[in-house]
């Protein structure tokens, strides 16, 4: 009979493979998103003995015992792979050595399964030689590659975040806060792992009822990122390692190219295509995407975020001064110059203007009224 837990895991590890098998066929990002197919279905194994067990399953088919359902080793690692196939294109050959302790633990639980015929020979292995020396390495092993698989995807996010708004105008777009958020809660989850293996070395007394919720949260967790992959499936995010700009070099910078540029941008209307990058905008105006970043960063404390931005504000400021129309919303005039959100508007403008966009549009009209009062005088 089918326990509500083994029913509770079973639809969660199917809509979790399910939306992450939509997420490879739909995106962009196929890559890194068979890594997290990868990481959902590596979930979904570890989940399998809870799933049997809460049914009675082991109790019918005791010969189940080390059936390859263990799959610590494979959950960090994949977490790290998807997060640096969103931030770069290419993996280094190292990166894939990550893996190993994945498939040794695989091919470790297969071997066991499948040598040791009788359930006899499995349990007797099991109580001489699996419990007191492979578990130990294994938990350690897990808890070790799940802890730097998290730091080294943290500060890879965090790079990614800064790195981003030099190089697209919509930045916030791509700036895998939804990751940073899924990560924040897995490692909310390592640390009760951490608590749950140390209690149960010290004091024993943990099995499949007090595991239940810690790998319930964690699918559930794996569930919602696998729905974000889908929601973001028309992206295809910014690399760091593809057209990296060349060493700055004195003597290409050329102030009347940099005006050129800007000029070409307003009179084009460039900056009202809110997905504008720098590859967009290097193809528009016939240069190099190193070329023309080199020039755009040589004005100190200005990148290509915030020259685009610097320019829709104007955008904005302009349109509004020109317009009788002030029934027409702050919101609409900047979605039209290129704006992606109501918060990237508000946070440009402040920082091109010194004061809130509302403000500002205050201010104006007192003025404009002022200046009638006195032609009228």
């Amino acid at each position: 009979m089918l326990d509500w837990k083994s029913a509770f895991l079973l639809c969660l590890a199917s809509a979790g493979l399910l939306t992450a098998g939509m997420a490879i066929i739909r995106a962009f990002e196929v890559r890194a998103n068979l890594a997290l197919f990868g990481l959902v279905f590596a979930w979904t194994l570890l989940a399998t003995p809870l799933i049997l067990g809460f049914s009675g399953a082991y109790d019918v088919a005791p010969w189940l015992t080390f059936a390859p359902f263990n799959t610590e080793l494979w959950i960090g690692p994949l977490w790290l792979i998807h997060v640096k196939l969103l931030t770069q294109n290419q993996l280094s050959r190292w990166d894939w050595l990550w893996l190993l302790p994945g498939v040794a633990q695989s091919l470790y639980y297969t071997a066991c399964f499948t040598l040791l015929a009788s359930v006899e020979a499995k349990f007797t292995y099991s109580i001489a030689v699996h419990q007191p020396y492979v578990v130990p390495v294994e938990t350690v092993l897990g808890l070790s590659l799940g802890a730097t698989a998290m730091v080294l995807s943290w500060r890879l996010i965090r790079r990614y975040k800064r790195w981003l708004p030099t190089r697209h105008g919509n930045s916030r777009l791509y700036d895998l806060a939804w990751l940073e958020r899924s990560l924040y809660c897995e490692i909310a989850l390592f640390g009760l792992w951490l608590v749950t293996d140390a209690w149960q070395a010290v004091f024993g007394g943990i099995g499949y009822y007090e595991t239940f919720w810690l790998v319930g949260v964690a699918g559930l967790v794996l569930a919602y990122l696998a729905g974000d992959a889908l929601s973001r499936s028309h992206l295809r995010f910014p690399k760091m390692d593809e057209a990296a700009p060349e060493m700055p070099k004195a003597e290409t910078f050329n102030e009347d190219r940099l005006t050129a540029i800007v000029d070409q941008i307003r009179e084009e209307h460039l900056y009202e295509d809110a997905d504008l990058n720098l590859a967009k905008l290097a193809r528009a105006v016939g240069m190099g995407e190193s070329s023309l970043s080199r020039i755009i960063n040589s004005v100190e404390g200005r990148n290509f975020n915030t020259l685009i931005n610097g320019i829709r504000v104007e955008a904005v400021c302009e349109r509004l001064n020109a317009s009788d129309d002030h029934n027409r919303t702050l919101l609409q005039t900047a979605l039209d110059a290129g704006f992606g959100s109501k918060a990237t508007f508000n946070r440009a403008f402040k920082a091109e203007t010194g004061m809130p966009p509302r403000e500002w549009l205050t201010s104006q009209q007192a003025m404009q009224k002022d200046e009638a009062e006195a032609v009228r005088l």
